[in-house]
């Protein structure tokens, strides 16, 4: 039978073995494989191509003679937007560390309206990838519609340090968005002026039709 002793000895074999592993936070997680990595590849050029095919027929939307075909194009362009976010979650399941896929997911989410799945989708890419500027400009748009623009403005700052065509994306995006009917049901004048503001530092003009 053990003695007190022979168990204490035990468990300080045991903690030296197993230090290393636990101040890791336990086994290290074993990478994919070649044909999971493949196969994410596949998947998320799959969601691309759904996704180019939503951007066709919005741009059909915008060219539409009527509100009704222009309601069947915007209808079109969100079923494959759906079938992107299907195709790039499938790739993020194998390859959970693939950052363009997570990129391209949230901007699926947030283009038919999913703003919480998208910001989650962004903060695993920004994750992997801090100085991700596209990303960055993306979640910066999600803020938007949740009305957090302070969070909005902090992404827009990172932006201008990395990447100042993305920043200006940003501002024009910000500016179509105030004029959206979804910006009318906010609180948005002081956020307004901050917009002009920044148009007016990086050159581009003030707009005053919001």
């Amino acid at each position: 039978m053990p003695t007190p002793t022979h168990i204490l000895a035990l468990l300080c074999t045991f903690m030296i073995a197993s230090g290393p592993a636990l101040a890791a936070g336990g086994s290290k997680k074993e990478e994919p494989s070649a044909d999971r990595l493949a196969e994410a590849d596949r998947l998320y050029n799959t969601g691309l191509k759904h996704r180019d095919k939503a951007w066709d027929y919005e741009k059909q939307a915008e060219g539409a003679a009527s509100e009704k075909d222009r309601a069947v194009y915007a209808k079109s362009a969100e079923r494959e937007f759906k079938r992107a976010i299907d195709a790039f979650k499938l790739a993020t399941k194998q390859n959970s560390r693939h950052v363009e896929a997570f990129g391209s997911l949230g901007y699926a989410q947030r283009k038919i309206g999913r703003y919480k799945d998208a910001l989650k989708s962004y903060d695993r890419a920004l994750k992997m990838k801090s100085d991700y500027p596209e990303a960055l400009e993306y979640r910066a748009e999600a803020y938007l519609g949740l009305g957090r623009f302070e969070d909005a403005k902090r992404d827009y700052a990172a932006l201008v340090k990395i990447d100042n065509d993305q920043a200006r994306t940003f501002l024009a995006a910000a500016s179509r968005w105030l004029s959206s009917p979804e910006a009318q049901k906010l609180k948005t004048s002081t956020f307004s002026v901050w917009v002009n503001e920044e148009r007016g530092k990086l050159g581009l003009g003030e707009k005053s039709d919001w």
